[in-house]
C-alpha cells in the first residue's frame, strides 16, 4: 500500500471513530496527491449512505448465524442478550440494525 493510500485509510478510520460519537467528522490530509491538500467534511448520514451495502451484509450474517442455530420461526426471542464485540460494533447504525433484528435487545 502506498504512503498516500495509507494516509487516506488512516484518515477514514479516524473519521469512522469520530462518527461513532458525533454527527460529523473532518477528513484532512496534507499533500495527498501532487502536493494538493485534501479536506472534506463527512456526516454520519452520508457515512451510513456510503456504507449501506456493508450494513446490510451485517444483518445477513446475523440472519445466517441464527438460521444455522435453527432459531428462526419466532425462536429468536430465546436470546436474552446480544453482546457486540469489535471495532465496527461501535458504529451506531450497526447497533441499530442488530437491535431492530432482535426486537430491541
Amino acid at each position: 500500500m502506498t504512503s498516500n493510500a495509507w494516509r487516506l485509510r488512516t484518515a477514514c478510520e479516524q473519521a469512522k471513530k469520530v462518527l461513532s460519537n458525533q454527527h460529523d467528522a473532518q477528513l484532512s490530509i496534507q499533500s495527498l496527491v501532487d502536493g494538493l491538500n485534501f479536506s472534506e467534511s463527512l456526516t454520519r448520514e452520508k457515512f451510513e449512505e456510503l456504507n449501506r451495502d456493508l450494513f446490510l451484509k451485517v444483518v445477513a450474517l446475523v440472519d445466517e448465524a441464527i438460521s444455522g442455530a435453527e432459531l428462526l420461526n419466532n425462536k429468536k426471542n430465546l436470546i436474552n442478550e446480544v453482546v457486540l464485540i469489535g471495532g465496527s460494533t461501535m458504529i451506531p447504525k450497526n447497533q441499530e440494525l442488530i437491535r431492530d433484528y432482535f426486537a430491541g435487545k
